[in-house]
């Protein structure tokens, strides 16, 4: 299951036409592509979800968001939208001085 996605897999068979939304957005001519998490500022890889009024390409951490007090999430159901990305420019100073206690990012 891809994080909210209501789509079921059967395991005996294979699937190759399924993407969630992340995969869908870069596409396999951009394998290479990254996008950056707007809440955390990195590129690193996780559980994204696409954040509402933003581009395409505009995704977020999931973890982030569940964590970050001025985001919310649309459907807890779906997981998705994230909502208040908007807020992070204005809160920019915040979360640069917020880092994990486990991985220290």
């Amino acid at each position: 299951k891809c994080y909210g996605s209501s789509f079921k897999v059967d395991t005996n068979k294979k699937h190759d036409g399924y993407k969630c939304r992340y995969c869908f957005a870069v596409g396999k001519d951009n394998k290479n592509k990254t996008i950056k998490c707007p809440i955390c500022n990195l590129h690193k890889f996780g559980a994204l979800k696409a954040c509402e009024k933003g581009s395409e390409y505009e995704f977020a951490h999931l973890v982030c968001a569940k964590w970050t007090p001025f985001i919310c999430i649309g459907s807890e159901y779906n997981q998705a939208p994230i909502k208040g990305i908007d807020k992070c420019d204005e809160f920019k100073s915040a979360l640069d001085k917020l880092f994990c206690d486990i991985c220290k990012q």
